[in-house]
Formats: C-alpha cells, structure tokens, sequence
C-alpha cells in the first residue's frame, strides 16, 4: 500500500515485501549467496544482528517443515503396509475358513473388525503433523513397542 505518491513514495513492509517477490519472481535469480543476502539487507536498513535473528527463525521454521513432511511419509508407508498385512492375514483367514466350513462364516468378525480400525487410521494422519512430531521423536519402533497417537486442535 503506497502512503504518499510523491517522488519519494513511502511503502508500507508489506507492500515492500510483495513488489520485491514480484520483482524476484519476474528476474531468473532463484538463489542468493549470504552475502549477496547481507547486502540487500544492508541496503534496506535492516541491521545484521537482525538479519541474523530471521535467518535462524527461518531455518528453524523451514527444519520444522522438513520434519513434519517426513512424518507424513513415514506414515503413509507404514498405513500402506498394515492394509497389505490386513489384506494377506484376512485372505488366508477366508481361505481357511472356507476349506472348513464350506462358506464364509466366522472370518467376517476379524474382517470387519480390524477393517473398521484400519479404516479409522487416515483421521490420525490427518492431525497437525506439527503437534504429532514431538510424539514421533525419541520414540523407536520395534518389537513390542506400540504408538500412542493424540489428537489435539
């Protein structure tokens, strides 16, 4: 939002921010050195201790990005494997059942019931990867260790 419209126009941050986004967008530069950061800075009056502070604040923001984005993909793939295991063991549970009874009679119970949990596992992966990835870290996964999910807003 421009203030004045004299020959020395005065911007508002946010108007500042977004003409320079356009101006980078429109340019081919897509990275930019440390220095080449600490000039622009210099040149928009912003001190160095200040730069500092938002270099560190964005790398702990975009670290924090990263991790949630591979707890994501951590349980996409563990959610893959536990419909493969439900698919293999309800398979084999029908087969048995069939060969013994001559239809499906009992194999429905484990079928609809481990279904009905597999089916309510999506909704914990839609949480805030954010407030689930401090219950993901410190936490090994092996033999005899189980997962406590929470759902927070």
């Amino acid at each position: 939002m421009v203030v004045n419209q004299s020959s020395q126009s005065v911007y508002s941050a946010e108007a500042v921010q977004q003409i320079l986004q356009r101006a980078m967008a429109y340019g081919d530069r897509g990275q930019f050195t440390a220095d080449q950061l600490g000039e622009m800075a210099a040149e928009l009056g912003i001190a160095a201790d200040t730069l500092q502070q938002a270099t560190q604040d964005w790398q702990g923001e975009s670290a924090a990005v990263a991790q949630a984005d591979q707890v994501k993909r951590d349980r996409r793939r563990r959610y893959r494997a536990e419909v493969a295991t439900y698919a293999g063991v309800n398979a084999l549970l029908i087969g048995i059942n069939i060969a013994t009874a001559g239809a499906i009679t009992w194999a429905i119970y484990p079928l609809l019931g481990w279904g009905i949990g597999l089916c309510l596992g999506p909704c914990k992966a839609k949480a805030n990867p954010f407030k689930l990835i401090a219950q993901d870290a410190g936490r090994g996964e092996g033999c005899g260790q189980t997962r406590a999910w929470t759902i927070s807003e």
